[in-house]
């Protein structure tokens, strides 16, 4: 069992105006808590938050663009909320996003 003796950080999301996530304020927020020190964990889609509104694509764009911004330099932790494993694995083709890709996969 690992011992957790930091300081678990859960951030607001940023959106546009039109109620999209906002990338670039999201990754102007992670910075922030980057400088804070190397004392913090960070938790994206927390169970306090968001993450009951978030799509699973909105979902995976705060998980990508959290750990992006991290790189490793702390700990992050995100929660997933879906029905059922299968629509926690992958996001339905068919499903509409509010948001711009990142990217990634």
């Amino acid at each position: 069992m690992t011992h957790h003796d930091r300081l678990f950080v859960a951030a607001v999301t940023a959106y546009d105006e039109e109620g999209a996530i906002d990338e670039r304020q999201q990754r102007v927020l992670m910075r922030y808590f980057l400088g804070a020190g190397n004392d913090l964990e960070f938790v994206v889609n927390p169970e306090a938050g968001e993450i009951f509104h978030l799509s699973a694509r909105e979902q995976k764009k705060l998980t990508t663009i959290t750990l992006d911004e991290a790189a490793g330099q702390m700990p992050v932790f995100s929660a997933v909320l879906a029905n059922t494993t299968a629509s926690a694995r992958r996001p339905r083709p068919d499903e509409p996003s509010n948001s711009a890709s990142t990217g990634s996969s």
